[in-house]
């Protein structure tokens, strides 16, 4: 007999419903939490062109704003447990002042999903910082600090391929809020089968 169960699990009773096992999600193998010694930090930067002047559209997706997209890889020759939450970001100049940060709270009642990454396996994310609306650029050069809970803080400089310091985004309307950070949720990067 089969059971859908809470979040979506499927369970099987062998003994007319007295106990119950997952049979899907398969149960992850036991793995050790991944620790921030366990984990290479990449980033991606880019940025979308600027409208143009006098622009004070606020329909999104908006332009001019900054990206990057964030892949955490496990360099050790044995397999880690992550949580796919949701990381923290802060921008920091080179003064060490906080520029954007995100201000999201994890819901208390939601429990993330874990997974596992294998040898050389990536987990990803990503973060956008938009509405730079200040009268100067920040002072660069600017450094990504991306906290995992439970596993610790990575830091990255924000730049582009030829390594130079991203710029700030465009300021769609000074009527907005500050500049902000919006992050993604922490979770596997799927490598086709073929890949070598």
């Amino acid at each position: 007999m089969y059971a859908i169960y809470g979040s979506s699990a499927l369970q099987a009773s062998s003994d007319g419903t007295l106990s119950w096992h997952v049979v899907y999600p398969p149960p992850l193998p036991d793995a050790p939490t991944c620790t921030d010694r366990d984990l290479q930090l990449s980033a991606k930067w880019s940025r979308t062109s600027d409208p143009g002047e006098h622009t004070t559209s606020n329909t999104y997706p908006y332009t001019g704003i900054v990206s990057a997209e964030l892949t955490l890889t496990n360099r050790t020759p044995d397999t880690c447990r992550l949580t796919a939450s949701m990381p923290h970001f802060r921008l920091i100049d080179s003064t060490v002042t906080v520029v954007a940060q995100d201000l999201g709270t994890p819901d208390p009642g939601y429990t993330p999903p874990a997974f596992v990454l294998g040898p050389n396996e990536s987990a990803g994310t990503s973060v956008e910082w938009g509405q730079w609306c200040s009268s100067a650029p920040p002072n660069e050069p600017l450094t990504l600090a991306a906290e995992i809970s439970g596993v610790g803080t990575f830091t990255g400089p924000a730049e582009d391929a030829d390594g130079q310091a991203i710029a700030a985004p465009f300021c769609h309307t000074v009527f907005a809020s500050d500049t902000y950070l919006r992050p993604g949720s922490l979770g596997p990067i799927d490598v086709p089968a073929n890949a070598p």
